[in-house]
């Protein structure tokens, strides 16, 4: 079984089993542990995972943090659980005084099902006071997935994870930011869209009456599919080139040419040899090309990575290119592979037909 369906697994069993969990030590034993073994740590090896370790903090003795991860018999990891029913805003000062005590860099709170990850961004040695990142185990994205990745055993670099922890925690807090303003706009988040509408004086009245109207159009506006971007600015010659200036025929002309090739390459239906598939976004030519080989027993985790450049890869066990950049548009496939779909319409049958090669078959049995 691969990292992604341990990982999948976990989740399920946690939602399947948790009402039957009456206690904090059964929550460990049937939640967490499993999940650090996923993360390819021995828990029954004590020179990779000690429990109850010892972090005493000058008077102040016998405290114990349910587990710490170690490399090279260094603290890296250390995880305080709780019952899987407890909040954890409630036990964050506890942590606290076990990461100053200990030299690890990050801590994990976990009840089994909601884990969050700490580190110290703000002040050396002194655990932040909001987590940089949190995930429920049996919700987990695929984003979710590909991050603790970079947590296994093989993979662990401390400053790696540590160099995207700021920027994980300022975006998430961004985001809970956004989700809050979206479902419940503020008065200065209405006034900042109204301003720039209203030419008169913003009155309790006039916001509240905008308050509506901005809500409903910015949901609508991130609801709807993303628009590839114009062909002007695809085809924008660069500034300083000969085919530059402020209003450039070549610009134009070029943006015309893109806009009457997209039209052309408008793919509703292909074929794979003898069966027929019907497709509303190009990226499923890929897709569907990948379920087809996984249905006739020729895409495997064996064939992986199978690359569409140099660096890239088109398929792989993890959603990462050979440059171990992340995928641009990940999917996950029915066998747990993940395939890159961040392609124009040509280059995904391009793609698609590579695909096929890569598996023993000829790649012009795709017909579109």
């Amino acid at each position: 079984m691969d990292f992604v369906d341990k990982i999948r697994s976990l989740g399920d069993k946690v939602t399947r089993l948790k009402d039957s969990i009456k206690t904090e030590e059964a929550t460990k034993n049937a939640f967490i542990m499993p999940f650090i073994s996923a993360l390819d740590y021995d828990v029954f090896d004590p020179l990779e995972v000690i429990p109850e370790f010892v972090a005493d903090l000058g008077i102040k003795k016998g405290e114990k943090i349910d587990y710490c991860i170690l490399k090279d018999r260094k603290p890296i990891i250390i995880i305080e659980c709780k019952h899987w029913r407890e909040n954890l805003n409630d036990h964050n000062n506890q942590l606290h005084r076990y990461f100053y005590a200990t030299s690890a860099k990050f801590a994990v709170l976990t009840n089994g099902i909601r884990y969050r990850f700490y580190t110290d961004s703000e002040n050396t040695n002194k655990m932040d006071d909001k987590p940089f990142w949190e995930f429920e185990i049996n919700h987990l994205s695929n984003k979710d997935i590909s991050e603790l990745e970079n947590y296994r055993k093989l993979n662990f670099d401390v400053r790696q994870i540590f160099s995207t922890a700021l920027d994980l925690k300022i975006s998430n807090q961004v985001r809970q930011v956004m989700i809050k303003e979206l479902n419940d706009p503020s008065d200065n988040f209405v006034k900042f869209f109204a301003r720039q509408i209203h030419s008169g004086t913003l009155t309790k009245r006039i916001i509240n009456q905008y308050k509506g109207i901005i809500k409903k159009s910015l949901n609508q506006l991130i609801s709807e599919p993303v628009q590839e971007k114009s062909a002007t600015e695809i085809h924008r010659p660069l500034k300083g080139t000969e085919d530059y200036k402020e209003k450039n025929p070549v610009m134009v002309e070029a943006g015309r040419k893109a806009a009457q090739t997209r039209k052309q390459t408008k793919i509703n239906e292909f074929k794979i040899d003898n069966d027929s598939f019907s497709i509303a976004k190009s990226y499923e030519i890929l897709i569907k090309t990948a379920e087809w080989l996984i249905d006739t027993g020729n895409l495997q985790e064996t064939n992986c990575p199978i690359p569409t450049g140099r660096k890239r890869n088109l398929v792989h066990t993890s959603p990462k290119h050979r440059d171990n950049e992340h995928f641009v548009a990940p999917k996950i496939l029915p066998n747990g592979l993940y395939i890159e779909t961040h392609f124009s319409t040509i280059d995904c049958i391009k793609n698609a037909r590579r695909l096929l090669e890569s598996c023993g078959h000829q790649g012009q049995i795709l017909k579109v």
